[in-house]
């Protein structure tokens, strides 16, 4: 009897751990005094929670008190747009676990496909210029899951 020898590759794409959950990062530095204004693009649901990436010691830094994240609402291209649930630490209905050294901040519910602005204050920020990423995660229906 002939022997007959099968090989099966699984093909992914080569996305970095949770990247798959990512609907949009932006590089920023983080500065003693300086607030970060970041324009976001949110899904045709028109609700995105916005986390942090950085090192682990950066958002110790930043959260190290309650209410040493600030978020305000800068501009929205679509009415009733708001920003929720600012609660550093806290994980939203996000896939940020699943993404490493990301973090949630905060949620904004807009209208569908809405472009908005905010601005961030860090009333707590490590004594040199940090580099990071803003995180905005995928929906349950951007993802299908």
């Amino acid at each position: 009897m002939p022997t007959v020898l099968a090989c099966l590759v699984a093909s992914c794409a080569s996305q970095p751990s949770g990247e798959s959950y990512v609907r949009q990062k932006t590089p920023v530095e983080i500065r003693s005094g300086k607030a970060v204004t970041i324009a976001l693009h949110l899904s045709q649901s028109g609700v995105n929670d916005v986390g942090l990436r950085c090192p682990p010691d950066v958002w110790q830094t930043l959260t190290n008190k309650t209410g040493s994240i600030t978020v305000r609402l800068v501009s929205s291209d679509q009415p009733g747009t708001v920003v929720q649930a600012t609660h550093p630490n806290g994980d939203g209905t996000s896939w940020f676990t699943r993404i490493p050294n990301t973090h949630y901040m905060f949620c904004v519910r807009g209208g569908n496909s809405a472009n908005t602005a905010v601005e961030i204050i860090f009333s707590y920020t490590p004594d040199m210029v940090s580099p990071a990423e803003i995180i905005v995660g995928k929906t349950q229906s951007d993802t299908g899951r």
